[in-house]
C-alpha cells in the first residue's frame, strides 16, 4: 500500500514562509499602527493558516483587503490579492480565485515594468501557478496552454542577480511543469537549480534545491533516486538551526525508507519527530506527528497503538481548531476502529466526520448562493441556483463513493 502523501508537498514554501502560526498572531497584527506592518504580516499569517483553516485565513485576508488605500504600496495590494485568490482556490472556488489572482497578476506586471528584478519574476511565477491550478480545477485545457506560455516567457527573463531568488524561481517553474505532468520539463529546471545551488555551496539554497527534487521524484515513485537528494537535504537542512523545517526534512526522509521497506529506519524516525514535536507548542505540529506514527502502526495491523496516536492527533487538531485535519482524523479513526471489528465505535466516528463535513460544506453552498442572489436577476437566478444545488448533490455523492478510497492518501503524513 503507498502511504505518501504530497511528501513533500513542495518543500520550497515550507522554507519560504512561517509555520503553524495561530489566530492569536493574526489579530495582534490586524490592529497593528504601522499600516504597512499591518498588510505584510496578516497577508504572510493568513496565507500560512489557509491549509489548517483557510475559512478563518480567508476572513482576515479579506478584512485586511478592506484596510487597503490608494496609497498602499502595490506590492502590498499585489500580495493580499494573492492570498484572497489562493484561499479561494483552496475552497474550490476557482472561480472567484482567478478574479483576485488576474488583478495580483496585473499589479505585479505594473511593478515589474518599472524595476525588472528575479524577485519580481518570481512573484509573478507563484500568482501564474496559481492560475494554472485554477484553471485545472476548471478544466479549462485552452486557458493552461495560455499561461503555459506565460511561464515559458518569464523564464527567459530570469537572471542570477540574486542567487537564492534565482533557484526558488527555478523550482517554482519546475513546480508549474510537475503540476502538468511535464516531468522533462520539470527535471530541467530543477537540475538547474541543483547546479546554481552547489555552486553557491550555500544550505538554504541547497536545502531548497535537493528537498524539491526529491519530492518530485517521490511523488512519482522514484525512491531509489529521491533518496540521496533528500538525505542531502537533510544534511544541509540540519545546519540552518531552524527545528521546524528540520523534522520536516526528517519525515520526508521517514516516508521514503517506509515505501522503501525499510521499516525499522522510518519507525526510528517518526518516533523522533514525534517525541521533538511534542516537546513544543504547536497543536498543528503535533497532530501531525501523531497522526504519522499511529499510520505507521495501522500499516503495519498494529490497531491499538494505531487508535491511541489517532485519538491523541485528533485532540491536538482540536486544540489547534483545525477543522479539515478533523475530519480526516475522524475519517482514519473511524476506519481503525473497523479494522478492530468495534462497529458501534466506526460508526459514532463515520458520523462525526459526516457531520463537521456536512458543516462546511453547507457553509460554502451558502455562500455561492448568496453571491448569486446579488448577481443574476430572478429567472437567471433560479436557473443558476438550481443548478448549483444540483452539482453540489453530485459532488456530495461523489465524495461518499471515493472516501474509502481516497482517505489515506488525504490523511497521512499531511506536515
Amino acid at each position: 500500500m503507498k502511504i505518501k502523501n504530497t511528501l513533500l508537498s513542495c518543500f520550497l514554501f515550507s522554507c519560504c514562509a512561517v509555520f503553524a502560526q495561530t489566530t492569536d498572531s493574526i489579530r495582534y497584527y490586524l490592529h497593528h499602527k504601522n499600516l504597512e506592518t499591518r498588510i505584510d504580516k496578516v497577508n504572510e499569517l493568513a496565507s500560512d493558516y489557509a491549509s489548517v483553516n483557510p475559512d478563518t485565513a480567508l476572513f482576515y485576508a479579506l478584512e485586511i483587503n478592506k484596510q487597503l488605500t490608494k496609497s498602499s504600496p502595490k506590492f502590498y495590494v499585489a500580495y493580499n490579492y494573492h492570498v484572497v485568490g489562493s484561499i479561494y482556490s483552496t475552497l474550490s472556488d476557482y472561480q472567484t480565485a482567478l478574479l483576485w489572482l488576474e488583478k495580483a497578476l496585473k499589479l505585479k506586471r505594473e511593478l515589474d515594468a518599472v524595476e525588472s528584478t528575479t524577485l519580481s519574476i518570481h512573484d509573478q511565477l507563484l500568482t501564474v501557478n496559481g492560475i494554472i491550478y485554477a484553471w485545472q480545477g476548471l478544466g479549462d485545457i485552452k486557458k493552461i496552454h495560455e499561461y503555459v506560455l506565460i511561464v515559458e516567457q518569464l523564464s527567459e527573463k530570469l537572471s542570477e542577480t540574486n542567487s537564492t531568488n534565482y533557484i526558488v524561481s527555478l523550482i517554482q517553474i519546475a513546480d508549474i511543469y510537475t503540476s502538468l505532468k511535464r516531468y522533462d520539463k520539470a527535471e530541467e529546471f530543477f537540475l538547474k537549480a541543483i547546479a546554481k545551488a552547489e555552486s553557491t555551496k550555500d544550505d538554504r539554497q541547497l536545502t531548497l534545491a535537493y528537498q524539491n527534487y526529491g519530492a518530485n521524484l517521490v511523488s512519482r515513485d522514484m525512491y531509489e533516486k529521491a533518496l540521496p537528494y533528500i538525505e542531502k537535504g537533510l544534511v544541509h537542512s540540519e545546519k540552518l538551526n531552524e527545528p521546524n523545517k528540520y523534522l520536516e526534512s526528517k519525515v520526508n526522509l521517514a516516508i521514503i525508507y517506509a515505501e522503501m521497506g525499510k521499516k525499522e529506519e522510518a519507525l526510528k524516525i517518526f518516533k523522533e519527530v514525534y517525541d521533538q514535536q511534542l516537546t513544543g507548542v504547536d497543536s498543528y505540529g503535533k497532530s501531525s506527528a501523531a497522526n504519522n506514527l499511529g499510520f505507521f502502526y495501522f500499516i503495519e495491523n498494529k490497531f491499538d497503538k494505531a487508535l491511541a496516536l489517532f485519538l491523541e492527533s485528533l485532540k491536538y487538531a482540536n486544540e489547534a481548531k483545525a477543522f479539515k485535519l478533523m475530519m480526516d482524523r475522524y475519517q482514519i479513526i473511524s476506519e481503525t476502529y473497523e479494522q478492530m471489528k468495534n462497529y458501534k465505535a466506526s460508526l459514532k466516528y463515520s458520523r462525526l466526520f459526516q457531520k463537521l463535513n456536512d458543516s462546511l460544506f453547507n457553509l460554502e453552498t451558502v455562500k455561492q448562493l448568496n453571491d448569486l442572489t446579488e448577481k443574476y436577476g430572478n429567472e437567471k437566478k433560479e436557473k443558476k441556483i438550481l443548478e448549483l444545488k444540483k452539482n453540489n448533490a453530485e459532488i456530495k455523492l461523489k465524495e461518499e463513493e471515493t472516501k474509502r478510497v481516497s482517505q489515506r492518501n488525504n490523511i497521512v503524513f499531511a506536515v
